[in-house]
């Protein structure tokens, strides 16, 4: 691409946040401060491998794709 990409869509820590949100929303309770909600993010981070990473690069050819047909717009992945 001539052009970087300026859709959240098609950057890949976007997607990669959701994912995080969806781990932490796996915990039975609610951090009670910000120290604890720092040690999730960071245990979850670190837990992050290829195949939670995998299906975001495999996704781009369609996520550009999709932008390209939205012209620049949200694309709802």
């Amino acid at each position: 691409m001539q052009w970087p990409a300026q859709s959240p869509d098609l950057n890949p820590l976007e997607n990669l946040w959701h994912y995080l949100k969806d781990q932490l929303r796996k915990y039975p309770q609610l951090p009670t401060s910000k120290p604890e909600l720092f040690a999730r993010l960071q245990t979850e981070w670190e837990k992050l491998g290829p195949d939670a990473l995998q299906p975001y690069v495999n996704s781009m050819p369609q996520r550009c794709a999709a932008v390209i047909q939205a012209k620049g717009g949200p694309i709802g992945f």
